[in-house]
């Protein structure tokens, strides 16, 4: 999950938050505008962390965006959001 507020850069700080993402939130692109946050640039870059990765643009204020996450949560397996849930014979 990644804000619009922290900026861009946070990724580039932060790759191992990243990494093993299998939904990349990005939050309150309502303030996109007045953060000058450049959406495309980080669509540009989260692939190149994690190839797997699904990106999903959200505003709880609008309410964009938030019923795709949780659809993307939902057609993956419980074992992708939480490896440690698999079972072990």
């Amino acid at each position: 999950m990644i804000s619009v507020t922290e900026g861009l850069y946070v990724v580039l700080k932060h790759p191992m938050m990243f990494l093993g993402a299998n939904v990349v939130s990005i939050n309150k692109t309502d303030l996109a505008g007045a953060t000058e946050f450049n959406e495309e640039k980080l669509m540009a870059i989260i692939p190149k962390l994690n190839r797997r990765s699904v990106t999903v643009a959200t505003s709880c204020k609008k309410g964009v965006g938030v019923e795709d996450v949780a659809t993307v949560r939902m057609l993956l397996p419980s074992t992708e959001l939480n490896p440690s849930a698999q079972k072990l014979d």
